[in-house]
C-alpha cells in the first residue's frame, strides 16, 4: 500500500505542471482554460439524434439477428407442438420488440420536428433539432 501511494504521490507531481501548462495555454485567455465539447452535439436536440442513431445502428442488427434465431426456432421445432408453440412464442416477442423499436424511432422523429416548428427563431442557429 506505501508503493503504491508513493507511486501515486510521484505521478501527481510529476503530472502538475503539464496540468499547469496546459491550463495557461488553452484558447480562452480570459478565464486560462476551457472544457472541450467531447460531443458532436450543441443541443439537447442534437444529443437526442445522436443517442437515437446509435440505438438505432446497435438494435437493428441485434433485432435481424434475433428474427433469424426465431425462424431457427422454428426449424429446429421439427414437428413438436411445445417447441412449435415457443418458437411462434418467440417470434411475436420478436416483431413486439421491432415494433417498440421503430415507434421509439417514430416518436423521436416526431418530438424532433415539434420542437423545430414550435421556436422557429432557432432554425438556423446550432440549438435547431433540423
Amino acid at each position: 500500500m506505501k508503493a503504491f501511494a508513493r507511486h501515486l504521490f510521484l505521478f501527481a507531481l510529476l503530472c502538475t505542471p503539464m496540468i499547469a501548462l496546459g491550463v495557461t495555454t488553452a484558447n480562452d485567455p480570459g478565464t486560462g482554460f476551457t472544457i472541450a465539447n467531447p460531443l458532436a452535439a450543441n443541443s439537447i436536440c442534437g444529443l437526442m439524434k445522436l443517442i437515437l442513431g446509435f440505438v438505432l445502428s446497435v438494435g437493428g442488427p441485434i433485432a435481424a439477428g434475433f428474427l433469424v434465431w426465431a425462424g431457427f426456432k422454428f426449424i429446429s421445432a421439427r414437428g413438436n407442438p411445445g417447441d412449435i408453440a415457443r418458437a411462434k412464442e418467440n417470434l411475436v416477442n420478436v416483431l413486439l420488440g421491432i415494433l417498440i423499436f421503430m415507434a421509439a424511432w417514430f416518436l423521436g422523429q416526431v418530438i424532433a420536428n415539434t420542437i423545430k416548428n414550435i421556436s422557429p427563431q432557432n432554425a438556423g442557429s446550432a440549438s435547431s433539432c433540423s
